[in-house]
């Protein structure tokens, strides 16, 4: 049990160091090919599709815990129905953040001052990030599925490649076609898609022991039931979108031409902030296993040693942000 708790407590952290790797590593090469009001452009676009993975956060925790429940409770009866009825709510999520984004992008062109292109490369810009971050939300049933099976390694895997991908696409298309903000969007966005659809063909999640009847009633309640425990979230998603992601956008607009610096202190905070929840994150099914088997005893280590892991997890993360 501790083994492979440690094994996917470390494939979070893994995933924690590589979206902090490449996150660092694209902010440090826009800011040595785009200058002014061309970085505040780039960043303003970035930081508002960024926002894209906020209307779906905690949807594979959703899953993850409802899975695991219905496994231990209900012998896995509703599985199929419940994986049907997050799918729903994912391609919904995916849909509002499309829509409110690029409405709050229009907002913004028409209120941001600078040269007359600013507005306008950020309308071209916006559509192509967002294309790019959707997929943290259409991801997030899968993702779900894998935690609750204890197998944290393929979504991992995944967000890895998909961040590694779009770095290439980034890097190779401002390195052999052209620099400009369009066209690195884009390689950004075939590097991304490109890199997820090799892993969706390589990790299948595990087939379903007895596959129970589905129904469009069951899958719909089973909707409205995880909609029901996701929406509990939405507090903490208002919270990280005020002081974490909206900050940025407000910046770079009343500021473009000295962004830089500000950008690259709020990237290495959502990098720290990612490290904390990701470590934490691999708790979830075991600690949903335990709770609804009864384990006190277990139940009762966690809450003795877990702040002191948390603590020292912390202090580690801080030091690295300051250093780096």
């Amino acid at each position: 049990m501790l083994k492979r708790l440690a094994s996917n407590a470390a494939a979070n952290l893994s995933s924690g160091l590589v979206a902090a790797c490449c996150q660092l590593a694209a902010t440090g090469f826009a800011t040595r090919i785009w200058h002014g009001s061309e970085f505040s452009t780039w960043a303003l676009a970035l930081s508002i599709s960024a926002i894209a993975p906020l209307f779906g956060v905690n949807l594979s925790s959703v899953v993850t815990r409802r899975l695991v429940q219905d496994r231990h409770t209900n012998r896995g009866v509703n599985t199929e129905s419940i994986i049907r009825g997050a799918n729903k709510l994912s391609r919904q999520l995916t849909f509002w953040a499309t829509i409110l984004l690029f409405s709050a992008g229009l907002v913004i062109y028409a209120s941001t001052p600078g040269p007359e292109d600013h507005g306008s490369t950020l309308i071209l810009l916006l559509p192509v990030f967002l294309l790019s971050n959707i997929w943290q939300i259409l991801w997030q049933t899968a993702f779900g599925r894998h935690y609750s099976e204890e197998r944290n390694w393929p979504p991992t895997v995944t967000q890895g490649a998909a961040r590694v991908g779009g770095l290439l696409g980034l890097i190779s298309t401002c390195t052999f076609i052209s620099n400009s903000p369009i066209y690195a969007a884009t390689g950004l966005l075939i590097g991304t898609w490109t890199a997820l659809a090799a892993c969706t063909a390589a990790f299948k999640p595990r087939s379903i022991a007895k596959k129970p009847v589905t129904t469009p009633l069951n899958i719909d309640s089973q909707y409205l039931e995880t909609r029901r425990v996701f929406v509990g979230f939405g507090i903490w998603s208002l919270g990280s979108l005020v002081i974490q992601y909206g900050i940025p956008p407000i910046i770079a607009a009343l500021s473009p031409a000295t962004f830089n610096a500000f950008y690259i202190a709020s990237t290495l905070n959502l990098i720290a902030i990612g490290a904390l929840s990701s470590a934490m994150s691999a708790l979830l099914a075991p600690v949903t296993r335990w709770h609804t088997g009864g384990q006190q005893k277990r139940l009762r280590q966690l809450a003795y040693f877990g702040p002191i892991v948390c603590c020292t997890i912390c202090l580690l993360a801080f030091i690295c942000e300051w250093l780096a």
